[in-house]
């Protein structure tokens, strides 16, 4: 059974950033005809492969295509429209894409927006989200201390996208869940498309492997809602802890700082710290001017191995089969976004696939459930 964690609501300082910082929902668009402007797709499209596949033969081109077709305007302007690409999981369940720029531009892994899409009438949706780190990060916490229950169902719903194409277990969502997995689908979309753009679109590049980081910061989640109330934490700036600086702060002039891993900052001595949050996997760069979950990989990373290495010696019937089946032992985390995003993986995993989500739901579920345990062995 999932514990819930209770904590107060987030509260963190906002920072526009053009790539994934700050998000808008959306309750009244109108969303226009993509089947005459734009790329129009359904997840059925992909027939069975792993999304990896069905973004290299269909959606990543088709997001470089529609790039000539946008018109000026802001990325929601271009949902209007019907600009960009449009990718149906369900009939109630859509993503949009909007902007991006194909790999021979300058910057273009900074282009682009995605946006997440739920109900009934495609058309008139009931929520569109401008989908960024800080609203996702900080809408799959509120799920998880509201309503625990709803992480198994919610991880098969992602999984089953990324490793079969399976959108089928969104209908097993609650509305509020339901609408926090189309906000993961839409980003995960952008950022796979930009760890692509280093391959041109035929494979993965050397670098941007932002999809991936999504990904493992994702399954951590099912640790940190079971963790006591008086035993949270989380690795930051290379130890565990439940204290944390707020990502952007200011001076007494307005003037901006970061003091994520700024260990020599005149004003770090200074500045109060506050209890850490699910979103503190989202931090900013030293100018305060870049930002993302692929900022904290050292410390995300950490903290999938420390999970690992405590479920390896105490849960081993638990952890060996699927060390084996994502070629990892020494980090699950790690092993299974290495796994699903790679230039090896296969095309397709047909019931391997399903065996495979069931298998990480799985985990997910034990370390949730012993969660309290291998918090108390990091203190």
């Amino acid at each position: 059974m999932i514990a819930r964690r209770v904590s107060a609501l987030l509260v963190v300082l906002s920072f526009i950033h053009p790539v994934l910082s700050q998000a808008k929902v959306y309750r009244d668009i109108k969303v226009g005809d993509y089947g005459r402007n734009g790329a129009q797709f359904d997840i059925s499209d992909c027939g069975g492969k792993t999304f990896l596949t069905f973004m290299k033969e269909k959606i990543y081109p088709a997001i470089e295509t529609q790039f000539k077709n946008t018109t000026v305007g802001n990325h929601i302007d271009g949902v209007k429209r019907g600009q960009g690409v449009e990718l149906r999981l369900s009939s109630d369940v859509t993503t949009y894409h909007v902007k991006f720029e194909p790999y021979w531009e300058d910057k273009a892994e900074r282009s682009g927006r995605s946006f997440s899409a739920v109900g009934k009438n495609q058309r008139e949706p009931d929520y569109v989200a401008d989908a960024s780190y800080k609203h996702y990060l900080s809408s799959l916490q509120e799920v998880y201390e509201r309503n625990p229950e709803e992480l198994p169902n919610f991880y098969r719903a992602i999984l089953g996208v990324i490793a079969t194409c399976d959108a089928s277990g969104f209908s097993k969502l609650r509305t509020k869940t339901k609408e926090v997995a189309a906000d993961f689908v839409a980003v995960y979309v952008a950022e796979q498309y930009r760890h692509l753009l280093g391959g041109k679109g035929k494979q993965l590049g050397r670098s941007h492997n932002w999809d991936d980081a999504l990904l493992q910061v994702t399954l951590l989640a099912s640790f940190h809602a079971g963790q006591a109330e008086d035993g949270q934490g989380m690795y930051y700036e290379g130890r565990y802890t439940s204290d944390v600086y707020n990502q952007l702060l200011y001076d007494s002039q307005k003037n901006k700082y970061c003091l994520y891993k700024q260990f020599n900052h005149p004003k770090r001595a200074q500045s109060d710290r506050r209890g850490f949050q699910f979103i503190d996997y989202w931090q900013f760069n030293k100018k305060c001017d870049r930002s993302g979950v692929n900022v904290t990989r050292s410390d995300f990373q950490k903290m999938g191995k420390a999970i690992t290495d405590w479920m390896s010696r105490s849960q081993r019937d638990v952890t060996g089969s699927l060390g084996r089946d994502v070629r990892s032992s020494s980090n699950l985390y790690q092993g299974i976004g290495r796994f699903f995003i790679s230039n090896s993986a296969p095309e397709t995993f047909g019931e391997r696939g399903d065996l495979l989500v069931d298998k990480i739901v799985g985990f997910l579920a034990s370390v949730n459930d012993n969660a309290a345990d291998i918090s108390e062995s990091l203190e």
